[in-house]
């Protein structure tokens, strides 16, 4: 079993715990549309009016959230709920959850395959991300601020599993294990993701863009050993894993929606020559489907 759970639907976690993400999804939907109003506000009476009101919606949801933290509800998932309050994106029983991130104990084996899978999953998310929005004809944009603190959560992820591994002199056998074991968990993954909407997708890769995350994993390396100095090898960077999943996916085929709109438009031509060879099917709107030797645009390549 990977020590990376597997993302979750609202609808599959405790009522309780449900209810207090959709709180502070509210919550901060409300004071992001109260902000907005003070933006057009006349009268110094409209503004305090309005002031006083993101206050208290502000301080219910500080409130909340600690309330939710201090029941085990993972911080990463109050995160989604605020995220998608602020843009005004909708919150249903079909919103998907990250994976919930626990630290395991320091400088043990583990943790270094926890740190491993960790990678994996990131570098599934990514690329699923890149095939969609190639998918979906939206540009990818290596420089955005998101974009470039994801690469460096990688980067401090790996930096930790590695020197971790050095200070607890992990042998290249169990390195080996580990590498196998992220190896069938990405392929596990990847199978996993290709099937969700980019909406779906965004969020998870949303989750690994935070700069505190980064920031963690450095503050959790106590010893000042570096890379390198282990005589055993080095675990996969995080470009070994991207390329992998990259591989993974176009090894696979298309993801499902693609298959589907295939089928479709297969089993569409297939009709319409069948309607030609008989002298009846007609007033279906097959008439005005592409012929069998249409050409037909292929979508970007995965």
């Amino acid at each position: 079993m990977s020590p990376v759970p597997p993302p979750q639907r609202v609808r599959d976690i405790p009522a309780d715990h449900a209810e207090g993400l959709r709180r502070v999804h509210k919550l901060t939907a409300e004071s992001a549309k109260l902000h907005r109003a003070l933006e057009t506000a006349v009268t110094i009476a409209d503004r305090l009016d309005l002031v006083r009101q993101v206050d208290a919606a502000d301080r219910d949801r500080a409130l909340l959230e600690i309330n939710l933290r201090s029941r085990r509800i993972p911080a990463v998932w109050i995160d989604v709920a605020r995220r998608l309050g602020a843009a005004h994106q909708p919150w249903t029983t079909d919103q998907i959850l990250p994976p919930a991130r626990t630290d395991t104990r320091r400088s043990s084996r583990n943790r270094v395959a926890a740190d491993t899978h960790l990678l994996v999953d990131m570098a599934a998310v990514s690329v699923l991300r890149d095939h969609l929005l190639n998918h979906h004809r939206h540009p990818i944009d290596p420089t955005t601020a998101d974009a470039v603190q994801f690469r460096r959560n990688m980067g401090a992820i790996w930096q930790r599993s590695i020197i971790t591994a050095d200070l607890i002199n992990l042998s290249d056998d169990q390195r080996t294990r580990i590498t196998a074991a992220a190896a069938a968990d990405l392929t596990q993954r990847i199978g996993l993701y290709r099937e969700m909407s980019l909406d779906d997708i965004h969020t998870l890769w949303h989750a690994y863009t935070g700069g505190g995350l980064a920031d963690t994993y450095r503050r959790s390396i106590t010893a000042t050993t570096g890379p390198g100095r282990s005589t055993n090898p080095p675990l996969p960077n995080p470009q070994h894993w991207l390329d992998q999943a990259h591989t993974n996916l176009t090894a696979g085929g298309p993801p499902q929606h693609n298959r589907d709109i295939e089928r479709a438009v297969d089993a569409a031509i297939h009709a319409h020559i069948l309607g030609k060879d008989a002298d009846h099917h007609h007033g279906h709107g097959l008439d005005e489907m592409p012929g069998a030797n249409a050409v037909i645009e292929p979508g970007p390549d995965p």
